[in-house]
């Protein structure tokens, strides 16, 4: 009787603990699915904004002034910036990347940050700008969020040092979310691409508003 009811007992015990698992591995599968899904819509979204830049000089901001389309302009001319509309604001995309591994900012990048810099305190005095960092696939969820926020408090730091107001410069860590070139990583081709940062321009409404949607300067 002894043995039979501790059997008994190992069994009831099994049962609950492949129970147990089960549920756990279904919990862990929904996570993991809303978590593709939601990484397939954040690149889906990059390269929506990306096949528009080509027109976002034309169209989406007939309502600047000249001489700040112009600055844009050349901006891509000379930085091969990427910049498309972000609601009333806009998102820009410098060609500013970074060494594997590495948060610092390259010496060949700060021509480019100089003129963003310009830009950004000519035309939007006042707005909020976010910088967000990005990081390639290699290395863990948690170390790559780390990694890109160092790398978007880097060029925050670059960008307070030509004049722009630091506590109006917001910066974000998205890790490898976003990615460019998908999956390429160390020094693979197209890594450097997903090791970058993103700036994004908010409106503050008022004189700079009013400024660049005056019918002259259509």
């Amino acid at each position: 009787m002894t043995i039979s009811f501790r059997s008994g007992s190992v069994l009831r015990a099994s049962a609950l603990a492949l129970t147990a698992l089960s549920m756990t591995a279904c919990v862990r599968s929904g996570t993991f699915k809303r978590e593709m899904t939601a990484t397939r819509a954040e690149i889906s979204t990059e390269r929506t904004e990306r096949l528009r830049a080509d027109s976002i000089l034309g169209a989406d901001l007939s309502g600047l002034r000249t001489e700040l389309k112009k600055e844009l302009a050349d901006l891509r001319t000379e930085f091969d910036a990427k910049i498309v509309a972000a609601g009333n604001g806009m998102k820009v995309m410098l060609p500013v990347s970074f060494a594997f591994d590495d948060a610092m900012v390259k010496d060949a990048d700060r021509a480019a940050l100089e003129r963003f810099a310009q830009i950004a305190n000519k035309y939007y005095p006042g707005a909020v700008i976010t910088v967000e960092g990005f990081a390639d696939p290699a290395g863990t969820q948690v170390y790559n969020q780390r990694l890109s926020l160092a790398r978007a408090e880097n060029v925050k730091r670059e960008l307070a040092t030509k004049g722009m107001d630091a506590s109006l410069i917001r910066t974000m860590g998205f890790g490898a979310l976003r990615q460019v070139v998908p999956g390429a990583q160390k020094d693979e081709p197209g890594a450097d691409r997903n090791r970058r940062v993103v700036f994004v321009i908010e409106s503050t409404g008022g004189a700079t508003a009013a400024t660049a949607t005056t019918s002259d300067n259509q």
